[in-house]
């Protein structure tokens, strides 16, 4: 399913329905981690070509900033700020992560308590915008 989708005729749905969303994959296969960067080689990771493929765009890197921005504010990581991000949607009951180490699950985990304002919020949807 494509976001557009999702936030045009389910998410609504969901909402009305009171039907829980749990997110696959809401650091984009470790794109919203940071550590793909403009202008860096591809890391060394099996997910790295789709993520080029699918993320590694101006929109995308512009996210990533973003992310960073707001994260400083909140003395927060790129991933935990992304984190946080998706459990601000107020459809979104729980997101399924994933890790590759002990430490990263640790890290990552912290975005639950990260509590971004509405207007993080706005900026970071706004930011990656589909419309």
């Amino acid at each position: 399913m494509h976001r557009a989708e999702f936030e045009r005729e389910l998410q609504p749905l969901c909402l009305d329905q009171g039907i829980g969303v749990i997110p696959y994959s809401p650091l984009g296969a470790g794109f919203l981690t940071g550590k793909y960067r403009r202008d860096t080689p591809l890391p060394d990771s099996a997910r790295a070509e789709g993520v080029w493929k699918r993320y590694m765009n101006e929109q995308g890197f512009t996210a990533v900033d973003k992310l960073e921005v707001i994260g400083r504010i909140h003395n927060a990581t790129i991933a935990q700020t992304a984190i946080a991000w998706v459990l601000a949607n107020t459809a979104v009951t729980a997101a399924i992560i994933g890790a590759n180490t002990i430490d990263q699950l640790e890290e990552t985990l912290q975005g639950a308590n990260v509590k971004l304002t509405p207007e993080d919020k706005a900026a970071l949807d706004e930011t990656t915008a589909w419309q």
